[in-house]
């Protein structure tokens, strides 16, 4: 096996350890939230403001789903949605009270286990570590958009 397959291998199963080890808590609230409610508040996370078409577009899911997914997690206010001030009949995003605190708690979880995993490894390491996976990324997002 060519070095570099023997090292994608490598670093597969080590991101999926990783996945698995800083996975949410099935007894956190978002762990009782289906798949794409999970992924549709993760998108608002990450892009506030965004528009509902955008979430579907970019979880290659169907409008009727995200939509589905949005009036429910709108009920126990995990998300809001406001009007566009520029145009009124779009509506935008946003993660409401128990949105930001479901998504902060989760967030605190997963930072401190990683800690915990960097702790191993020297503080140059670690610096290490975090650019060259930044590298990395840079790199496959790069390609992406050339694709």
């Amino acid at each position: 096996m060519p070095n570099k397959e023997k090292l994608a291998r490598q670093l597969l199963r080590a991101m999926q350890s990783m996945n698995q080890i800083i996975k949410i808590r099935p007894d956190s609230v978002i762990g009782t939230l289906n798949v794409n409610q999970a992924r549709t508040l993760i998108e608002i996370r990450n892009q506030p403001g965004i528009a509902q078409k955008d979430i579907a577009q970019r979880l290659d899911i169907s409008a009727a789903s995200v939509s589905i997914a949005i009036r429910q997690m709108e009920d126990v206010d995990l998300i809001e949605r406001r009007p566009d001030p520029e145009d009124g009949r779009l509506m935008r995003l946003y993660l409401g009270k128990h949105g930001r605190e479901i998504v902060q708690e989760t967030e605190s979880q997963q930072l401190a286990i990683l800690e915990e995993m960097l702790s191993a490894l020297t503080p140059v390491k670690q610096q290490q570590l975090v650019d060259l996976l930044g590298e990395a990324m840079a790199s496959l997002n790069l390609q992406n958009k050339n694709d």
